[in-house]
């Protein structure tokens, strides 16, 4: 009989080197929001700002804290969003437990499906899965399987909580630069010389190469944990041909092509690995698992 209660993880979620990786960007990504606070409030703010980047970055790697950031995701975006939700039917939660025997995961996942909303994908948050019902009506069952396993492999490696340390940038770059835009309006409107208009044009471009920074070092990072799950969910499901049928199915449902070739600025601006990129990092995973080849 199959332990679905194993003691011992058998596949390592997060190397060492991802979390060097996620601490490194982390502090790039947040080096031009202390920068913009020093502006605002001074030098004087620079050891809060360090102690409060440390404190989070740490306390989201504690069990219970790290959910803390997901309330406002599961009193608002999950009931607004992702409706019609229901426990997945039993054959989903074999899927779930045979992944979690495989992988040597104890927690406690709960697996639900939903009718409204984004009905063509399927997401993690906290250790709740959800899988939309148009999706699971798509896809064979060794496919959904490799598809349950990339969402286990974010809950695993906690990806969703950690990326909630690079939106306060993200956020703090907007702000930024509607104040900006809003200050040289009315300074046009009070009759500011071409000098000052020079000086807010300066500003507004700035603000937005700020903007740019923070929101490609946020999609960076959501990019490399796709991949990282893709390759924990192949790893589990050791089928490569159901893990690309996977993949593609769920691009056609989302109207996007796994054949085309990306340019650089597309691949720049997707939180999501490009199509056709996800599956050849894929077949150089299974190069390392002869029993997930075709």
């Amino acid at each position: 009989m199959t332990n679905i209660i194993p003691t011992k993880k058998r596949i390592n979620f997060t190397p060492l080197r991802d979390h060097f990786r996620a601490a490194a960007l982390t502090g790039a990504v947040m080096a031009p929001y202390t920068a913009s606070m020093v502006l605002q409030k001074g030098t004087e703010i620079l050891p809060q700002q360090a102690a409060l980047i440390a404190g989070v970055f740490l306390a989201l790697r504690l069990p219970y804290v790290r959910q803390v950031p997901l309330f406002l995701t599961r009193a608002i975006i999950i009931p607004l969003v992702l409706r019609g939700r229901e426990t997945a039917p039993e054959n989903m939660q074999k899927m779930l437990r045979e992944l979690q025997d495989e992988a040597g995961s104890t927690r406690k996942v709960t697996l639900r499906t939903y009718e409204r909303g984004m009905t063509n994908n399927a997401a993690a948050f906290g250790t709740e899965i959800y899988v939309g019902k148009k999706l699971v009506d798509t896809m064979d069952d060794k496919a959904m399987k490799f598809i349950i396993g990339h969402e286990l492999a974010h809950i695993e490696s906690e990806d969703i909580s950690e990326r909630y340390l690079f939106w306060p940038p993200y956020i703090d770059s907007i702000v930024m630069g509607m104040g900006t835009v809003m200050t040289a309006w009315s300074s046009l409107a009070a009759g500011a010389n071409p000098a000052q208009m020079a000086m807010y044009a300066g500003m507004t471009v700035a603000c937005y190469g700020y903007y740019k920074f923070a929101k490609g070092m946020r999609d960076y990072h959501s990019r490399v944990t796709e991949y990282r799950a893709d390759a924990n969910a192949l790893r589990m499901t050791k089928d490569l041909p159901a893990a690309i049928r996977g993949l593609t199915q769920l691009h056609l449902n989302a109207g996007r092509s796994v054949t085309k070739e990306p340019t650089r600025w597309e691949t720049f601006n997707a939180s999501h690995p490009i199509g056709r990129d996800r599956i050849r990092a894929l077949e150089e995973v299974a190069r390392t698992l002869p029993s997930a080849a075709p």
